[in-house]
């Protein structure tokens, strides 16, 4: 997995890239989450304009929000996902009903906040997932 990150302060946008099986196999992992995890990212120098992020973490929260949101943030170099199970459960069924293996090379999703959006807390953070073959 490579997550790399543009720098952009106003509206950051962060790339997670890796084979359609891997972000199957994520999708998979978040729909039991059942306790914090850190997976971490391979460091590749072939976007010159993107800096590398370390690790990606996937956190349970207590819903003091009353929702089941998932929020995205950065906590230095780590992208940070902290929702519900039932947040986290839905962004999983999302990667596994998006990507198999007949996913064309650079075909990706969005999770970024918009007014109205059931899945994605206010966040300045857009994330994609992409397919790379």
């Amino acid at each position: 997995m490579k997550l790399l990150f543009d720098g952009n302060p106003e509206r950051p946008e962060i790339v997670l890239l890796d084979s359609p099986n891997a972000i199957r196999k994520l999708g998979q992992l978040l729909l039991n989450l059942d306790k914090e995890i850190e997976l971490s990212a391979e460091q590749v120098y072939d976007y010159p304009d993107l800096y590398n992020l370390r690790a990606i973490v996937f956190k349970i929260n207590d819903n003091k929000q009353g929702d089941d949101l998932i929020y995205i943030s950065l906590a230095k170099d780590d992208l940070v996902i902290e929702g519900t199970p039932i947040a986290l459960g839905k962004v999983g069924q999302s990667l596994i009903d998006c990507f198999d293996e007949n996913t064309p090379d650079k075909y990706h999703i969005h999770l970024d906040y918009f007014p109205g959006n059931v899945l994605v807390a206010p966040t300045k953070y857009n994330l994609v997932i992409a397919c790379k073959r």
